[in-house]
């Protein structure tokens, strides 16, 4: 039986079939193809050309090895590269896996500079398989990098659109509350829990968000007086959602909460216009302070004006 795994959890499912292996890969065998061309590797483009070349390595597997207990899987990784690796299955068999790969991908019409084809009986080169591995793992992270700084780069230009849409939702904040409203954007759910926690009793209206996005709505559906971010979010960040913040609304107060006091956080958190930062773990008496500065400054715009 052969299965074929694409898409973006074939990353983790990469990564654990090698510690799998790494335990156990006695009567294991490999075919790895590197795609070492810039552009998207074909089979990544047209599932039927995937179907057709696991189709190839199945019959290439089956001659040798008519076993029903025989194994392996296609990894059809993001960055174009492509891991076969099974059990049960003689490494007599992965020679000829080998050769149909390769015979398929010429098929396509590409040319020997454009992939790099090998076959591995793990039981005697293992060292080989596992430097083939770190290498296919550093193409794949380098590729995801790329394709999440361009969808990172598409979110933020959509929020800051969506922004601009509800810039008139700022003259529905009261200048001077008897109840500071604070958006609170943190992904962990431990830290939220904890944040409220913390600010029990204080006579404020408490938000959260868990993500850029979310912040990003909740801001525009009613402005908070303060918002306390994240710097490390899962879809954009904080430095992100700030930035974007300030450039719609020029009274945005916003506080930034990090894991860690890194100069350079703390340096782009005030350059973006941060007010302030809280590092990681949070006390009822670190948040008040924040608090205060901000009435503080309420109050000096109040005496100003």
């Amino acid at each position: 039986m052969i299965e074929i795994l694409s898409g973006p959890d074939v990353r983790r499912e990469f990564q654990a079939r090698i510690t799998q292996l790494k335990h156990n890969h006695a009567d294991a065998g490999a075919v790895i193809l590197r795609w070492l061309k810039d552009t998207p590797a074909p089979w990544l483009q047209e599932a039927a050309t995937l179907a057709m070349l696991g189709q190839q390595i199945n019959k290439a597997l089956a001659h040798q090895n008519p076993s029903k207990q025989a194994h392996a899987d296609i990894l059809a990784l993001p960055s174009g590269d492509m891991v076969v690796v099974g059990t049960a299955i003689p490494a007599v068999a992965y020679i000829r896996a080998r050769a149909a790969l390769e015979a398929g991908v010429a098929g396509l019409g590409l040319t020997p500079a454009d992939t790099l084809c090998h076959a591995y009986e793990l039981a005697v080169a293992w060292e080989a398989f596992m430097q083939a591995c770190r290498v296919i793992y550093t193409h794949t992270l380098g590729q995801t990098a790329r394709e999440d700084e361009a969808e990172r780069t598409h979110l933020v230009a959509k929020l800051d659109a969506d922004m601009d849409l509800y810039t008139h939702m700022l003259a529905t904040r009261p200048e001077y509350p008897r109840k500071l409203d604070l958006l609170f954007v943190e992904d962990d759910t431990a830290t939220r829990q904890l944040l409220n926690t913390v600010l029990v009793g204080m006579p404020h209206v408490l938000r959260f968000a868990a993500n850029g996005r979310e912040a990003i709505y909740e801001y525009c559906r009613k402005p908070p007086h303060m918002v306390f971010l994240d710097i490390d979010l899962p879809d954009i960040s904080g430095l992100d959602v700030l930035a974007i913040v300030q450039r719609h609304d020029a009274r945005a107060h916003a506080v930034m909460l990090t894991s860690h006091a890194a100069a350079a956080d703390v340096q782009a958190a005030k350059a973006a216009g941060a007010k302030g930062y809280v590092v990681k773990p949070f006390n009822r008496q670190k948040l008040a302070e924040c608090i205060t500065i901000y009435e503080k400054a309420q109050a000096v715009r109040h005496e100003a004006g």
